[in-house]
């Protein structure tokens, strides 16, 4: 795996300045962010990253209509409210582009300690 990585030159590391900018976030979300988005926290919504995924980013949720009909809601992680333009994270996302999975190893464009927020 290792091979690759290096044959490919895919960054394997986050540099110390994109971590420090992601903690600079802290891990709560401020109450003053929810009245600009839509609040689904009381929504049964689970996520469909694979168990060894590196990036907890998608989710679904699906509902009985009244009509018998089925709802399916799918939920993808907008994290643009945090990651400006131009910013370290927007430019190490640049170069990396998506999550590259191999056998047993993955290279992610971003970490679960990453982003790690709560209300």
């Amino acid at each position: 795996m290792l091979s690759l990585i290096k044959e490919y030159e895919l960054p394997s590391v986050f540099p110390d300045d994109v971590v420090l900018e992601a903690k600079s976030f802290g891990t709560k979300i401020d109450k003053s962010d929810i009245k600009n988005r839509k609040d689904l926290r009381d929504e049964e919504i689970f996520t469909i990253d694979g168990e060894d995924a590196k990036d907890l980013d998608d989710a679904v949720c699906v509902k009985k209509l009244e009509n018998g009909n089925y709802e399916l809601s799918v939920h993808i992680a907008d994290v643009s409210h945090y990651v400006k333009d131009r910013s370290k994270l927007d430019r190490e996302a640049r170069i990396r582009g998506t999550s590259v999975y191999m056998l047993r190893k993955s290279n992610s464009n971003a970490s679960k300690r990453t982003f790690k927020w709560s209300m």
